[in-house]
């Protein structure tokens, strides 16, 4: 982990998202100590941790800590709570508690006082050091959540016009009742990404991805085409997105459609030759994007391709 932070700083990236699902990976938080010492520039963040597993005032004394060894270079992203806890069978937190949550962790990490279910208490360490906050958001209501109080959102929605313009409008609703600027919140903007010239190849490897698609949004799949049992997880453990053996998982979707793959693809993929890529990137950023999150496909390899693909071609 601390060698592909060094070979990404070193490369141009400039942010590197680290996952929080304990039965998925290895501890985030000793992941980015570690990182922190062995980097010099590049931004490290959480992608993301949730109220359910963390608590509040463990994600604050953990997120000071980082700060304290990459001083200005953490960034920490929070949302309800997906693969950490619907592995377990568990209820993802309610918007409520992500915004308490919220609030707590600015202010312990801040110095201040939170009430607690008997009596207040703060964070011994807490400082005036200020974290930047990013919300993990894809539905209107989390949209606007994060525009009235986060410094950042995290969408995982589409990079296509429809749904950056989406999640734009949504942010500026947030904004607009706290009073605030929405171009002033910084976009990241997740999408899984191939580039090289073997364009069907990667696009290939985003099956299992647009069969959850397909499941999830039904009227898409083309007239009789069903997939073989309603379960998304089709068999899969801890479930299809997240499938140990990915290439099981490209076979075993085989009844996705052509066309919906491609759809899959067109909306959620950056797919193509260098040239392509960074056309696509320059209209991104023209769409208000301005922090953009690539990820690999398979859950447990270390993204080299896409980082090396970026370096070469992209950055």
């Amino acid at each position: 982990m601390v060698e592909i932070a060094r070979v990404a700083e070193g490369s141009g990236f400039d942010y590197l998202w680290v996952p929080d699902s304990q039965l998925l990976w290895r501890d985030m938080w000793v992941t980015l100590g570690v990182m922190a010492t062995g980097t010099s520039r590049i931004i490290l963040g959480s992608n993301v941790t949730n109220p359910v597993t963390r608590d509040a005032s463990v994600t604050a004394s953990a997120a000071l800590t980082v700060v304290e060894s990459a001083p200005d270079r953490f960034a920490l992203g929070i949302g309800v709570g997906d693969s950490s806890v619907r592995v377990q069978g568990r209820r993802p937190a309610r918007m409520a508690e992500l915004r308490a949550y919220v609030h707590e962790v600015r202010t312990l990490l801040g110095g201040g006082e939170v009430a607690g279910p008997s009596k207040p208490y703060r964070m011994v360490a807490g400082s005036e050091s200020t974290v930047p906050i990013f919300i993990s958001a894809t539905g209107p209501n989390m949209l606007q959540l994060a525009g009235e109080i986060a410094d950042g959102v995290i969408f995982v929605g589409g990079i296509d016009t429809h749904a950056l313009t989406y999640a734009r409008d949504n942010i500026a609703i947030g904004a607009s009742r706290a009073n605030r600027d929405s171009e002033q919140i910084d976009l990241a903007v997740g999408c899984f990404a191939h580039v090289g010239d073997d364009v069907e190849a990667g696009r290939l490897a985003m099956r299992p991805y647009a069969a959850l698609f397909a499941l999830r949004h039904p009227d898409l799949l083309e007239k009789g085409v069903t997939p073989p049992g309603a379960e998304s997880d089709l068999g899969f453990y801890p479930d299809l997105g997240h499938a140990r053996d990915w290439d099981a998982a490209v076979e075993a979707t085989d009844w996705v459609p052509d066309g919906l793959l491609q759809e899959f693809c067109d909306r959620y993929c950056l797919i193509g030759d260098g040239e392509a890529t960074r056309a696509a990137v320059e209209k991104l950023g023209q769409l208000g994007v301005t922090n953009l999150y690539v990820r690999g496909v398979r859950s447990y390899e270390l993204p080299w391709d896409v980082l090396f693909g970026f370096a070469e071609h992209v950055i």
